[in-house]
């Protein structure tokens, strides 16, 4: 279900399409054989229907993901015109803690509103996560009871191979329950601070998507004025209106679960807190004067994030920047020292300053310069590991400014060139090691290159 975050509007509907095919094609299965075989009737009911239910509430989440992502966004850019706002009245000069505060700011905020941990710690998420783990323990333990022994190896032609497979399986299923249930027990645990009104309040992002649906009907209605256009009218909106009375039953149900569930994991997590706070420093980062807290991204109804997980948010970011320092790119900075871009700025901004794309132009330099006679093999190797290091970092700078994806293309050649540069030894099919031995020069190279581009 975390995974709905990280798709856009175009993806989530033909992943639910393909997730309900399976699903629906895998019930009709059990369905078949339910009929043919009385004695599964008991065994195979209830994981159908946990099945189906389970279909029902990831299709309640995507229902509302785009309209999360929006609200979020929105939040986001008005903390962030705060964040600014509050730095302009500081100092210019800062101390390097003082940088590396703000710097947290910006930090807690895209993680508080990273979609795939809003995803996670929804209601609907949390119940979906309790309803299954539930329903695995009892059905394992009523099959532990009953004594239930797989005969599948003595019946099927693919010998013990089967159990095999019944095992691993089981164990992959083993550690998604696992994995649920800690995702359960964390949201019950940001729900204890939740009063019981807001419980059984629905948000607008969990039915604006339905609603936009169902109000576009006129917009887009195109049939003749006859009866049987009004009667598909008032269908349509009688399904998406029994659609919307659907989600918001999912929801308050999912609400309703994960609030009384939180009262049985309230001592565990006041034991847990207490512990944290015993333990852990308190110059983690996440100090009171800094209050990081209310850069916290939450959407409307959502309960507030523990403090110990902003302090955690921090020490992440902390182990990053630990992790930058000890792995510097050595020999990006190598090169960076001993490179004199003064004496050659001029000509590398005429050489290419009609295109806006930097890893392009870096890897086309970089193209000449292996070309370049009297290079030795252990120079082009250095000058390559730089390169390659130095493009990781670009291709971010590049992705973020270009909001509009207008250089995508341009990115991707570049990518692709590069690629071809670093193994192949060639550019635009021409071997660089070879294709200019006859050259005594770098101008003959340069304008070999340029004859053959």
């Amino acid at each position: 279900m975390p995974s709905l975050g990280s798709m856009n509007d175009n993806e989530l509907l033909p992943n639910m399409v393909a997730v309900a095919v399976l699903v629906i094609t895998v019930t009709a299965n059990v369905a078949i054989h339910i009929i043919e075989l009385q004695r599964y009737q008991q065994k195979a009911i209830i994981p159908s229907i946990m099945m189906l239910l389970s279909l029902v509430m990831l299709v309640s989440m995507a229902l509302s993901v785009s309209t999360m992502k929006r609200s979020l966004k929105w939040k986001y850019q008005e903390k962030h015109r705060e964040a600014l706002e509050e730095e302009e009245e500081e100092e210019e000069e800062m101390k390097m803690d003082d940088q590396r505060r703000r710097m947290m700011k910006y930090w807690v905020m895209a993680e508080s509103s990273c979609p795939q941990f809003v995803v996670a710690r929804s209601n609907v998420s949390a119940a979906s996560s309790l309803i299954s783990s539930l329903f695995y323990c009892i059905y394992t333990l009523v099959q532990v009871l009953r004594g239930a022994r797989t005969n599948a190896a003595g019946k099927s032609l693919y010998g013990i191979s089967t159990k095999w497979i019944v095992h691993i399986q089981s164990i992959g299923l083993g550690i998604a329950v696992i994995v649920a249930a800690l995702r359960w027990f964390v949201a019950a645990v940001f729900t204890c601070t939740t009063t019981f009104s807001d419980t059984f309040k629905i948000e607008s992002y969990w039915i604006q998507t339905l609603n936009d649906w169902r109000n576009s009907l006129l917009a887009g209605f195109k049939i003749g004025p006859n009866k049987w256009g009004k009667h598909l009218l008032d269908a349509q909106w009688c399904v998406l209106t029994f659609c919307i009375g659907v989600q918001c039953c999912v929801v308050l149900v999912s609400k309703t679960l994960v609030f009384f569930s939180g009262f049985m994991v309230t001592p565990f997590a006041s034991c847990f807190s207490h512990m944290i706070s015993k333990f852990a420093r308190r110059d983690d980062g996440a100090s009171s004067d800094t209050n990081l807290s209310r850069y916290v991204l939450l959407l409307d109804g959502e309960a507030e994030l523990p403090e110990s997980l902003v302090r955690s948010m921090c020490g992440e970011a902390d182990r990053m920047i630990q992790i930058g320092r000890e792995k510097k790119p050595s020999n990006l900075i190598s090169l960076l020292r001993n490179i004199n871009v003064g004496s050659s700025n001029n000509q590398i901004t005429s050489l290419v300053s009609d295109q806006d794309c930097w890893t392009l132009q870096v890897v086309t330099l970089t193209s000449i310069a292996v070309a370049l006679p009297n290079i030795s093999e252990h120079q082009r190797k250095q000058l390559l590991s730089s390169v390659s290091q130095g493009l990781c970092l670009a291709k971010i700078v590049e992705k973020t400014l270009d909001t509009n994806a207008e250089l995508k293309s341009i990115r991707k050649a570049a990518s692709v060139t590069w690629v071809e540069v670093l193994v192949y030894s060639k550019w635009v099919e021409i071997d660089l090691r070879r294709a200019f031995l006859q050259c005594r020069n770098g101008e003959e190279v340069v304008q070999e290159l340029s004859d053959k581009a």
